[in-house]
């Protein structure tokens, strides 16, 4: 019983990676052959996107550039860090001034606050993953969007979890914050082989991460 409980474990274990190495695969190939932001692709039409903000200058970036997408994608989802306010006014102010109702906010704790050391953070970041993982559940959104704050960290997680076992199809864009002019922040060097579509600012970094993409400046 306990060999067949094991062989079992195995057996799963090896189904998981072997999609998991596929995903990989086919997320690289892709990005090799077309472009998944900024050309007005018809297949991104009326999708549903996820939103990721951060605080601070990340916040700011972002909502730049969801002023430059517009209504585009619907329904939109939120997710900030719920002791970020200053990304709640801005998202608040943002919307209302759209008229838009057609959006929802998530709050979720905050990976790793200013100054928290980095063995602490795994422990929040946990957390932090695992309030996400219903969200994604639920919603399933077509695109996740985000541009390098800690928060980011978990929600890829969940979507790209959610994708390895075929709960959603979740395509992940990573905007790299336009602060990063000659190295990616810890957050692009660790999505920097899981995203779809992995944008730089600043042509220099596509010589150092050629599978990143490089279409001007956004913000």
């Amino acid at each position: 019983m306990l060999l067949e409980s094991l062989s079992a474990t195995l057996l799963i274990v090896i189904i998981i990676s072997l999609r998991l190495v596929f995903l990989v695969w086919k997320i690289h190939k892709e990005r090799q052959t077309k472009r998944t932001v900024g050309t007005g692709q018809s297949e991104l039409e009326n999708a549903s996107i996820m939103v990721v903000l951060g605080s601070g200058g990340h916040t700011k970036e972002m909502i730049t550039f969801l002023e430059v997408v517009g209504k585009r994608f619907s329904p939109r989802y939120y997710v900030v860090a719920e002791t970020d306010k200053f990304s709640i006014e801005k998202l608040t102010r943002l919307q209302q001034q759209r008229n838009d109702e057609n959006h929802e906010i998530y709050k979720i704790p905050r990976s790793r606050e200013v100054r928290q050391s980095y063995l602490s953070a795994v422990l929040t970041t946990i957390k932090a993953f695992i309030c996400t993982v219903p969200i994604v559940m639920q919603k399933k959104p077509d695109i996740l969007l985000c541009n390098g704050p800690g928060t980011c960290i978990p929600v890829c997680i969940a979507c790209f979890l959610s994708r390895v076992f075929f709960v959603s199809n979740t395509k992940l864009v990573y905007v790299e914050s336009i602060c990063r002019v000659t190295t990616l922040s810890l957050s692009g060097k660790l999505l920097y082989n899981f995203a779809d579509s992995f944008i730089v600012q600043w042509p220099d970094l596509v010589s150092k991460f050629p599978k990143a993409n490089y279409i001007g400046r956004l913000m």
